[in-house]
């Protein structure tokens, strides 16, 4: 167990809230039972904050109230009840860490130099963790005076919660509002607590990780210093009689290295699903901070909540980030200090050669450096940082930006429609092939029972119970199966279509609005623009990528489907119309070609619009005020940047039948025709039979 006097300002916070929350280990057995208990509060209170979060986001969905600020609270509440199951599920290996920096980072005699890193790192925990603790205290106040402030003045029956309850009860009356205000201000704290204190400790377990490498590349670098025996007179046979020395304080420093590389495995095994849900969720979570805060039409006090969380969330979200850049940056700098060893005066003796080869074999593993990732997916750094920050302005553009908004949404609801009625008329047709050998087998014997398809086996049994049923559900399932691998696919195609049509349509409006107004002619006015172009032409080259994607996926698709279309609307037509089928068989072809037709006009209309949309961008570009522009050196590039986009959207993004031709609306057109062509061949072919 840690001693409370070996630890700095960040690790006493640290140790605090841990132990409000139950994970830490203790020597005695009260201490032990009191531990268990307060876990198992505490996640009691994080499961409880989340059930009243989902039943104001079920309510405010019903009600159509402010969805995003709901959205933004349930994830932040939903996280930190994530970090505390993940750091449960590794709790020995979480208290083992912390007990070995302390047994063998701080409590460890150290040089002056040695200190000073170690000082150095201290500092920085603290600031961090003090930064971190402090903003999210903050926003734990924000957030119990804004309803107290709402309150002012309102009759007890008006009187709001940090979080809306929705019970039908008289919950904002004495004393049962005191009590649940209690018991949510008590939940919040706990929340927040699982919230930040985990990566608290993550900062200085990864700082102080840092800190040793940095050490260890100091100790190398001094590893052959011969200033105190500088006094010798022969300094060859000094250093022939002192270089087995240097060569055990070498195997003490590689020793050290691979303690430090099994350390950053350790923490690397504890918290790699951790940083990969923050990376995941930050993004999203600094956008609706940032709405909240700056956007929303809310009062001051909510903002205030979000402009803290704003604040926290970014430097927790640096503090991380730093700190695995840091373990990044120095574990490959320990290839520096052993190059900077005198290794060049050692004599070529036994011992020599050992030492250089053994540092030969440090260089090269700090080559490889350690790293924290997030779940095995990528390197955690302060890219990372940066990375997460530039996705969550993109996000926050969508949320403040109508038209692109209005949009997206075109996109959905087409989307919905078009999936919807399809997936509505292919399900009716496995229906109808389910009801009607139902239908057919009403008085019939047992014997004279039919399936949805024929077996063609001369075997009574199959036609008795409890076979006939068994075969009857078998082919129910592989009907059900079967329907659904016709539909996804294709639903997957026409979305995927329609929302990089809309990506398309969105890049239209962004630079047709690029130059906006005529201003004072300027050259920052030049180079703003032409970065903002800058952006747009890497939007316009990924979406022809994506779309390059799409065409290599559903190509083949694509073509089988024009091929056979015409042929099955040719068939189920000519099996609606047949004089001697019966009524359930007419339904299930009736149901299947209006499917088909669905299916037909929603794959070729969305390909329709990618085609239309890609090459509309051409149009935006020109529609731009880049007459406007003042005619200097960016102004000129800007000029030529649009000519290329003109240029390029000339050719449009399509899919295409496995190369043959660009699938259209008048692909659809031409399937129809192909259609009736065949249906006036078959009837005119079964006239001339009869």
């Amino acid at each position: 167990m840690l001693i409370q006097r070996d630890l700095d300002m960040s690790m006493v916070l640290s140790t605090f809230f841990l132990r409000n929350i139950g994970i830490w280990v203790t020597n005695y057995p009260t201490e032990e039972r009191r531990m268990k208990i307060m876990i198992i509060y505490t996640i009691w209170n994080s499961i409880f904050a989340t059930i009243i979060i989902i039943r104001d986001l079920y309510f405010t969905v019903l009600y159509k109230g402010d969805i995003l600020y709901v959205t933004t609270n349930i994830l932040t509440v939903t996280m930190g009840l994530v970090k505390i199951c993940i750091i449960m599920k590794h709790k020995k290996e979480f208290i083992k860490l912390i007990v070995y920096v302390q047994q063998h980072f701080w409590n460890v005699k150290y040089d002056f130099r040695e200190k000073e890193i170690l000082d150095d790192c201290k500092k920085t925990c603290t600031f961090f963790v003090c930064s971190v603790t402090i903003m999210g205290t903050f926003a734990i106040l924000a957030y119990l005076t804004t309803p107290i402030i709402g309150n002012i003045g309102k009759n007890k029956s008006e009187r709001a919660f940090p979080f809306n309850v929705w019970l039908n009860l008289p919950v904002s009356m004495s004393p049962y509002y005191e009590m649940i205000f209690t018991l949510q201000t008590i939940s919040m704290y706990y929340v927040s607590v699982s919230y930040f204190c985990f990566d608290n400790v993550f900062c200085i377990l990864a700082i102080h990780l840092s800190g040793q490498f940095r050490i260890l590349r100091y100790r190398f670098s001094k590893l052959c210093d011969m200033e105190r025996r500088t006094k010798e007179d022969d300094m060859e046979s000094a250093l022939t009689r002192h270089v087995h020395v240097f060569y055990e304080n070498l195997k003490a420093c590689i020793r050290h290295h691979q303690a430090l590389i099994t350390f950053c495995d350790r923490l690397e095994n504890v918290y790699t699903m951790l940083i990969f849900g923050q990376v995941l969720v930050f993004s999203v979570l600094i956008c609706l901070f940032a709405y909240q805060g700056l956007l929303a039409a809310a009062p001051l006090a909510r903002r205030s909540i979000f402009i803290f969380l704003l604040v926290g969330s970014m430097a927790l979200l640096f503090m991380f980030t730093y700190s695995c850049d840091s373990v990044i940056e120095h574990s490959e700098k320990v290839a520096i200090g052993a190059y900077s060893a005198l290794w060049t005066i050692m004599p070529m003796n036994k011992s020599g050669k050992m030492l250089r080869n053994d540092l030969i074999m440090v260089i090269e593993r700090s080559r490889r450096v350690c790293c924290l990732t997030a779940n095995k997916f990528f390197p955690v750094s302060l890219e990372t940082y940066t990375t997460i920050l530039s996705t969550a302005v993109s996000y926050f553009t969508l949320l403040r930006n109508r038209v692109e908004d209005e949009t997206l949404n075109w996109c959905k609801r087409t989307c919905t429609v078009l999936v919807c009625v399809f997936t509505f008329f292919a399900q009716g047709t496995v229906i109808s092939y389910v009801i009607g050998p139902i239908q057919a087998n009403i008085g019939r014997n047992e014997t004279n029972r039919i399936l949805p398809f024929n077996i063609w086996l001369n075997v009574p049994i199959c036609y008795m119970t409890p076979y006939f049923e068994i075969e009857f559900i078998i082919q129910v399932l592989c009907l059900y199966h079967v329907g659904v691998c016709y539909l996804c696919f294709d639903n997957i195609l026409c979305i995927m279509n329609l929302h990089t049509a809309g990506q398309f349509r969105i890049l239209q409006y962004r630079l047709e609005n690029m130059c906006g107004e005529n201003n004072n002619e300027k050259l920052s006015y030049s180079i703003c623009k032409y970065m903002k172009l800058k952006t747009y032409i890497q939007q316009h080259q990924m979406l022809i990528e994506y779309c390059k994607k799409l065409e290599q996926v559903f190509n083949l698709i694509v073509l089988g489907q024009v091929s056979l279309f015409s042929l099955l609307m040719c068939l189920d037509g000519y099996l609606v119309l047949t004089e001697d089928a019966p009524l359930m068989r007419r339904l299930i072809f009736l149901f299947h070609i209006t499917g088909c037709m669905c299916q037909l006009l929603m794959f070729t209309y969305s390909c329709d619009c990618l085609i239309r949309d890609s090459t509309n961008v051409a149009n935006a570009a020109y529609k731009s005020l880049w007459s406007f522009l003042p005619m200097d050196k960016y102004g000129k590039i800007l000029r030529r940047d649009l000519m290329l986009i003109i240029m390029r959207s000339n050719i449009p993004c399509c899919l295409t039948a496995s190369g043959f031709f660009i699938v259209s609306l008048e692909t659809y057109t031409g399937i129809l025709s192909s259609a009736a062509s065949y249906f006036t061949l078959l009837r005119n072919h079964a006239s001339d039979t009869s």
